[in-house]
């Protein structure tokens, strides 16, 4: 067995661009067999130059991931890829908190 990522080790966007989903799709393997933590990525935070945001899902979030889920893999790539945006307006993509007001 691989060995797990350190505490350290967080996927980025870099890794994705690199190497796509793969080391985090392996990653949720090893979560689910025991063998690690719960992945976690970081992306950007835009309304703090150079800060960083960290996120993860849920494990039955990670499971549909795992198992191809287009809109699980789709908000995966529009999170990686586009930070956090602050407060949800609706049209734009990447990490957002939500209001009570927001719809799905």
């Amino acid at each position: 067995m691989t060995e797990p990522p350190d505490h350290d080790h967080c996927h980025t966007l870099e890794e994705f661009e690199r190497s796509g989903l793969q080391p985090l799709l392996r990653h949720i393997v090893r979560f689910f067999q025991g063998g690690c933590v719960t992945p976690v990525s970081r992306a950007t935070d835009t309304l703090r130059p150079g800060g960083w945001v960290f996120f993860s899902f849920t494990a039955a979030c990670l499971e549909l991931l795992e198992q191809g889920d287009g809109r699980m893999r789709k908000a995966y790539e529009e999170a990686i890829k586009f930070g956090f945006r602050g407060v949800s307006r609706g049209g734009r993509n990447g990490i957002f908190l939500q209001r009570r007001s927001d719809r799905w």
